[in-house]
């Protein structure tokens, strides 16, 4: 990454590694640990890369394996709980709840990334998609994608969700 950092290869790459070792951890905490590593590479590969499908990929494998484990949440929330400023663990577990239906808890764990990381536009998407789940008015939330439209606007999920409110 440091000789060519546009390369979208090595950043798909180092996030399908992380989640190799996720899968065979021995511990869901450690398995947590790898996945918020890769999904950090993820999130630097999506503000840098033009082609972004691969990065794309891995995220919707994390999901499909986070999904499997519901440990894997409670060793998520250990993450959160120890290390408040963590970004990724806390997009990671906002995502989580909103998926499962607890868009109150998403945007409670959510909110110090909106309010201080406007960069991470991931979890401003989560966090608009949460509020239409609780019933804010769309207004709301086009107004919180709008922060994060300079690096959000280089991304098509981004787009797609802001022009779809």
């Amino acid at each position: 990454m440091a000789l060519n950092p546009k390369d979208e290869y090595s950043y798909q790459g180092l996030a399908q590694l992380y989640l190799g070792w996720a899968k065979r951890a021995s511990t869901d905490a450690e398995s947590a640990e790898y996945i918020s590593k890769a999904e950090e590479v993820i999130s630097q590969g999506l503000r840098i890369v033009k082609e972004r499908d691969g990065l794309w990929i891995i995220t919707s494998e994390i999901q499909k394996f986070f999904g499997d484990q519901k440990s894997r949440i409670a060793a998520l929330e250990k993450a959160v709980a120890s290390s408040p400023g963590s970004v990724i663990a806390r997009y990671l577990l906002g995502r989580t709840y909103r998926l499962e239906g607890k868009p109150d808890k998403a945007i409670s764990i959510l909110e110090p990334v909106v309010k201080n990381h406007p960069d991470e536009f991931r979890a401003f998407i989560e966090y608009a998609l949460a509020l239409i789940a609780m019933g804010k008015p769309i207004a709301e939330a086009v107004a919180i994608l709008n922060v994060s439209t300079t690096y959000g606007l280089s991304d098509a999920r981004f787009i797609a969700t802001l022009g779809g409110m």
